[in-house]
């Protein structure tokens, strides 16, 4: 899983959307999707 820390001061936001896309690219979008949302939402069972 990935978390941007918010709302700490040593946190990605509020560019964490060019933080994930820096830090995955070249990777496959479904992954990078499983890594940035869908696991957590499996694991903590939330509605999608």
């Amino acid at each position: 899983m990935w978390g941007s820390d918010y709302p700490r001061g040593d946190s990605t936001w509020p560019h964490s959307r060019e933080t994930v896309e820096r830090n995955f690219a070249g990777m496959a979008r479904d992954v990078v999707e499983l890594v940035t949302s869908r696991n957590l939402t499996a694991l903590y069972r939330l509605a999608t």
